[in-house]
């Protein structure tokens, strides 16, 4: 009974290989750009973008009492709401942050198939959001010295 919702702007490739496969594209629904306050409320998971990750929308989930998966990807290591989730912790793991691919599947399959399990992982995760909130951190700065470093120009 799972089903897949992918939101973005467009799908990228590995969107589509994985979609093109008649049986699994049964279980996934591409249904393009979002307003996240809104989407976060009516999901059960979710599972950040790969291999750059969100920042505002895994705090929009947390906030809305849903669980988040995300990828310790050296993108997000520049620019994603690990930095800031790991620094809340005091450099301790942190809940739902997977190394893999398969530790995420694994992950995914547990939070959906326990709800007691479920329960403590939005508990402790959010925690480290209250300790986050109140603090000036500008979110967005990290995307701005993204596109300054690769030189990109407004026309």
């Amino acid at each position: 009974n799972t089903v897949f919702v992918l939101a973005s702007q467009s799908l990228n490739k590995l969107s589509e290989i994985i979609t093109s496969n008649a049986e699994i594209n049964k279980r996934f629904k591409y249904i393009g750009w979002v307003n996240t306050k809104i989407v976060v409320n009516i999901i059960d998971l979710y599972f950040d973008s790969y291999p750059r990750g969100s920042c505002n929308t895994i705090f929009e989930a947390i906030q809305a009492g849903v669980p988040i998966i995300m990828t310790d990807t050296e993108l997000n290591r520049e620019s994603s709401a690990l930095i800031y989730l790991r620094g809340a912790s005091g450099g301790k793991e942190v809940d739902g942050i997977m190394n893999t691919y398969p530790d995420q599947i694994r992950e995914c399959k547990k939070i959906l198939g326990d709800a007691v399990y479920r329960a403590k992982l939005i508990e402790r995760q959010n925690l480290l959001l209250k300790k986050l909130m109140g603090q000036h951190a500008l979110f967005a700065k990290d995307y701005l010295q993204y596109f300054l470093d690769t030189k990109l120009s407004i026309q």
